[in-house]
């Protein structure tokens, strides 16, 4: 991997909408040949040692909530976490949002477990699947992983370790957040593509970020929710997905909520009950599933350019969009203060881009507007690609 030196950052801001052009200087390693990206795999790895002895032992319902299966990283490759998966009580996403459970008493009841782990992930969903079908999905996702590896991480705007800048952006961001402590969440609607193109050579993204701790070095604690274009399955798949930055935004995907073809999905990040949530919804099938950021710092959303919506482009051909329509929809974003809805009333919008000043022009990659519950689009031939 190259070494990164030096970041040269140039802005244009004209109506309110940015475009960042970014130059690195590298201190050694050359490039990759016609902007072709160098990141390699994750090897996908088992962890066979991992001792999963307390899941035997584990109960068929725990703080009133049925188990519906238990995956360990000995059963799924590229998890980090044991996930117990519980079926909720409440028949709608926000209904679980607004009465959502006491983690830190789960959390006691396994720790008296014998064997127990030291932490694990909560995922509830009004239809949590059964053993049997867990572990056909996991057989499926680990021998994909066994050919490509575990997917890439989604990225941050930040320029930190995990951030990738060479990567496109087109940035709706959500300018109120940061403006009052109790700003808890932030949500917004997006509608998956009718059909999707084989031309990407690596993925694309549409994600709903918020930023809930920034370090005293810059670095930032994030967490994601969103839909991930990967029709030949190569970074992952095509997938209704989270991330945060406790497993440096590496991809997982909500098991219980299926990537459909022009499916209305509700992506929500909330911190309610002491826990930051991390929620998709498939407003077509009716159903949602919420999942547990183990150990995410902050209690609200901060202003920052990764408390936003975005599109995410990790594709270096100029064709990567062949086969998709013409544009993508966000809509209906709210931010939530002490757990109520509010219209955004400010946004900036942006591109950032490693391809040269000018090259991708805010008007080219996106249009509409999320304030007021908007619409807004983003048009995929506009969006920068990915330039080393």
């Amino acid at each position: 991997m190259k070494k990164l030196l030096l970041f040269l950052l140039i802005a244009v801001i004209v109506g309110g909408t940015m475009t960042f052009a970014t130059t690195r200087i590298f201190a050694e390693g050359g490039g990759t040949g016609a902007g072709e990206p160098d990141e390699s795999p994750v090897v996908s790895v088992i962890d066979s040692d991992y001792d999963d002895g307390w899941v035997a032992d584990f109960p068929d319902a725990i703080g009133g909530y049925t188990v519906g299966h238990i995956t360990t990283p000995k059963d799924r490759a590229c998890s980090s976490l044991p996930m117990i998966y519980l079926r909720s009580t409440q028949a709608t996403l926000d209904e679980f949002l607004s009465n959502s459970p006491d983690i830190s008493a789960l959390n006691a009841q396994v720790s008296s477990l014998p064997q127990s782990p030291s932490a694990v992930r909560w995922s509830f969903s009004p239809n949590a699947i059964d053993s049997a079908t867990a572990a056909a999905r996991d057989a499926a996702w680990n021998e994909g992983r066994k050919q490509h590896g575990c997917p890439l991480p989604w990225a941050d705007v930040e320029h930190g370790d995990v951030a990738d800048v060479s990567r496109g952006w087109a940035i709706f961001q959500n300018k109120d957040a940061g403006d009052y402590t109790d700003d808890n969440a932030q949500s917004v609607r997006i509608q998956a593509p009718l059909t999707m193109g084989t031309d990407q050579k690596f993925f694309s993204a549409a994600l709903n970020n918020v930023v809930t701790h920034i370090y005293d070095n810059g670095a930032i604690f994030g967490l994601q929710t969103g839909m991930q274009f990967d029709p030949g399955r190569v970074h992952g798949g095509t997938m209704i997905g989270w991330a945060d930055s406790s497993r440096n935004l590496l991809p997982e995907e909500f098991e219980e909520v299926s990537y459909g073809a022009n499916h209305k999905y509700y992506f929500s990040n909330t911190y309610t009950s002491s826990v930051w949530w991390m929620c998709a919804g498939d407003d077509t099938d009716d159903t949602y599933q919420c999942v547990s950021s183990s150990d995410a710092p902050g209690t609200h959303l901060l202003e920052h350019a990764s408390t936003s919506v975005w599109f995410e482009n990790a594709n270096y051909n100029n064709n990567w969009y062949n086969g998709f329509p013409s544009s993508i929809r966000a809509y209906d974003a709210h931010i939530y203060r002490g757990g109520s809805p509010y219209d955004w009333t400010s946004e900036d919008r942006i591109t950032i881009h490693n391809c040269g000043q000018g090259e991708y022009p805010v008007s080219g990659a996106m249009s509409g507007s999320l304030k007021k519950a908007g619409t807004a689009r983003w048009t995929l031939s506009g969006i920068p690609l990915y330039c080393d």
